[in-house]
């Protein structure tokens, strides 16, 4: 969680400074639905004011539930338990009503926003890897973790992985998580209503474009982010009947996609590649295979795994790889019956979509042709 220190370095002092002086908040960055919470969330967080309250070391931004932000830093020397400590000193000498907050009403709720930010009745997940990779010498692929793990702050445009100035965390050489949403309607669309071997459908566009400009991006990066529509050069996705049965049906995923395009630098540090042009090409060039199973008896997919494998090239972190990187996605069927509510607030594809400019509203995931 940390980016140059660890938790080994907490002690039993820091986690209890922890469990007993802060609450751990995770805010719900796409918007809440309910107009007083997300004006709160606009006072506090809007316009980058978050970073006022930057933790430096962490990942973590401090506040007073008021919303008043604390600075503190466990670089260097001082280390993390110093730093909550000089939080904590900061706070007692804020004035009482900075340092409590008076428990209001939520507000007027947006119906529609929150239908559709919320898992649809019915409907299908899968969850989502994105891993980089590196090519054997053999032909195959190994997965990137020992170039993903230096600290170095080289000058030059072209850097190969690595953290740079401990915002990007660790280099991000663990797999990045997702999770991708499918409407009842959506799924059931891809199963044929009279299958026969060899028949072959094209995947509805708004679920292959959003496949595609959400789910091909690489997320190995800050915020993550997605493709424009008009990235999209070429793409096809179809699902073939390989096998059916009284009991099944057996199908296979077969696809293709290129997507380019002239992307802003974003959180591009130009201390760091000062010559990059304030436009940046962005491509990947990928293949698409997968298999999906459905029960004619209990009239669901039982399997949904399909992978995409090919050549990235863009924003990395802070840095710009000019030199392309295979990439991988994978994508597999969460089969565990959640309650509404243990699964995710949104697909971190959907956040995306709000915090970027090219898409407005949550409701522009299941429709990425608007």
């Amino acid at each position: 969680m940390f980016r140059r220190t660890g938790w080994n370095e907490l002690g039993e002092k820091g986690f209890a400074l922890i469990s007993e002086k802060f609450i751990p908040y995770a805010p719900f960055w796409g918007g809440h639905g309910y107009s007083n919470v997300d004006a709160w969330w606009g006072k506090t967080y809007g316009d980058h004011r978050f970073m006022e309250g930057a933790f430096e070391g962490t990942p973590w931004f401090m506040h007073t539930s008021e919303g008043t932000m604390i600075k503190g830093t466990a670089w260097g020397q001082k280390g993390l338990v110093a730093g909550l400590e000089d939080v904590l000193k900061a706070y007692r000498a804020l004035p009482e009503n900075k340092r409590r907050a008076v428990v209001g009403d939520r507000g007027t709720a947006d119906p529609e926003w929150k239908a559709a930010s919320t898992f649809p009745p019915g409907g299908l997940a899968l969850n989502v890897w994105t891993r980089p990779l590196k090519r054997d010498g053999k032909g195959g692929f190994l997965p990137q973790i020992e170039e993903l793990i230096g600290h170095g702050a080289p000058p030059e445009a072209e850097r190969e992985f690595g953290a740079n100035d401990g915002f990007a965390i660790h280099g991000y050489s663990s797999p990045q998580r997702d999770t991708l949403w499918l409407t009842e309607a959506e799924w059931k669309s891809l199963v044929p209503a009279n299958p026969e071997k060899g028949q072959s459908i094209d995947v509805p566009e708004p679920v292959r474009l959003r496949i595609f400009l959400l789910y091909l991006y690489n997320n190995s990066g800050m915020y993550g982010g997605f493709w424009a529509k008009s990235a999209l050069r070429t793409g096809e996705l179809k699902v073939t009947v390989e096998d059916v049965t009284p009991q099944a049906i057996r199908m296979r995923v077969d696809g293709s996609a290129l997507l380019r395009m002239r992307a802003e630098d974003g959180h591009l540090d130009r201390g760091l590649q000062p010559k990059l042009p304030d436009k940046l090409d962005m491509g990947y060039d990928c293949r698409l295979y997968g298999r999906i199973h459905y029960d004619r008896e209990k009239k669901a997919i039982t399997r949904f795994d399909m992978a995409a494998l090919g050549d990235f090239r863009g924003i990395w972190c802070r840095y710009y790889k000019a030199k392309p990187v295979p990439v991988a996605f994978a994508f597999e069927l969460d089969a565990r019956a959640l309650p509404p509510e243990r699964r995710p607030m949104m697909p971190f594809g959907m956040f995306a979509t709000m915090i970027n400019t090219s898409f407005t509203d949550v409701r522009d995931y299941w429709d990425p042709r608007k």
